[in-house]
């Protein structure tokens, strides 16, 4: 499977909430009541993809459903993204979160690029997601990429669903 194959299928998969983990959550941004774009090749090319996820569900003054040291923290290290993000969808900043997503097709190997890549996601928007094909997925691999600060999402082979493999946890 090529990169574009793997990105249609994960794009598929998250607007249609394909994306499980072991107790068969969804991630939790695929909140239905979010609304959610994705910019191929997004922040000049450096990801493969960029989900932006606004939080329209809370209108009070502040977006409680973020976590709250989370949602300043974009706010200021982010603000020029944030702010025009914020004029073009109409909406308030502390609703909008940023992921960056790195695709792993079978064409890829898995090298020292990724950690760098990883780290790249992480400062530029704090965080960061690895999606990985069915090739990518099996122990030894999955050894490694459990000691990276990303969370890791493998394709299953089946239709247009993934898997949630390991989940960064900052707390």
């Amino acid at each position: 499977m090529n990169e574009s194959e793997l990105k249609d299928l994960f794009v598929s998969s998250l607007e249609s909430g394909h994306i499980f983990d072991s107790k068969n959550k969804n991630l939790p941004f695929t909140n239905p009541n979010n609304k959610m774009r994705i910019k191929s090749e997004g922040y000049f090319g450096q990801f493969d993809l960029v989900i932006a996820i606004l939080n329209k569900e809370n209108k009070s003054k502040t977006c409680q459903d973020l976590e709250n040291s989370e949602a300043y923290y974009n706010v200021l290290m982010r603000t020029g993204q944030l702010a025009e993000f914020a004029r073009a969808e109409k909406c308030r900043i502390d609703c909008i979160s940023f992921y960056p997503v790195e695709l792993k097709s079978g064409c890829d190997i898995l090298d020292v690029r990724l950690p760098n890549q990883i780290l790249n996601g992480i400062l530029t928007f704090g965080k960061s997601i690895v999606v990985l094909d069915e090739k990518h997925v099996n122990r030894a691999s999955l050894k490694f990429l459990r000691l990276l600060p990303a969370t890791i999402i493998g394709y299953t082979g089946t239709k247009d669903f993934f898997r949630i493999l390991s989940v960064l946890d900052r707390n």
